[in-house]
C-alpha cells in the first residue's frame, strides 16, 4: 500500500509540531526570538536604560563595571557581559548562543563563572575593572 501523504501534508504537520521555528519544536517562537535579539541589540548599543539593567545585577559596582565594558570593552568582554545579562533576564542559553554566535559551552562557562563570583564574592582569577 502506497503512502498517500503529500509534501503539503508533511509540511503542515511539521509546522503544527513547531519544527519550522528556530531551535526546532522546543525552540522559542519567532516573536520571542526577535524580542530577545532586539533587547540584546539595545543593550549592546547602550540604548537600554541602566535602571532596567540594575534589576539584573547584584550591586551598583557590578552595574558600573558592566556598563563600562559595554561602552569601551573589547568584543569578547562585551559578549561576556551580554551573556550574563541575557541569562539573568531569562533568555535561554541556546538562544544566547545563537544570537551572539558563541558556542553553548562558552555561554555556560560565562554564566557559571559569573554566578560563582556573585555567590562567593571572590573574583576567582577574573579581573575587575578599575
Amino acid at each position: 500500500m502506497a503512502c498517500s501523504l503529500t509534501e503539503t501534508d508533511v509540511h503542515r504537520g511539521f509546522q503544527q509540531a513547531g519544527g519550522d521555528r528556530p531551535g526546532g519544536h522546543r525552540g522559542l517562537g519567532a516573536e520571542k526570538e526577535e524580542e530577545n535579539r532586539q533587547w540584546i541589540l539595545r543593550v549592546r548599543q547602550g540604548k537600554e536604560r541602566p535602571a532596567i539593567l540594575r534589576s539584573l545585577v547584584t550591586s551598583d559596582d557590578d552595574l558600573r563595571i558592566f556598563l563600562k565594558i559595554l561602552r569601551r570593552g573589547k568584543r569578547r568582554e562585551t559578549n561576556k557581559v551580554l551573556t550574563v545579562l541575557a541569562d539573568r533576564r531569562g533568555v535561554p542559553r541556546r538562544a544566547i548562543s545563537r544570537l551572539l554566535h558563541l558556542s553553548r559551552n562558552n555561554v555556560s562557562a560565562y554564566c557559571n563563572t559569573c554566578n560563582l563570583i556573585s555567590t562567593t564574592g571572590r573574583t576567582g582569577g577574573m579581573r575587575k575593572a578599575p
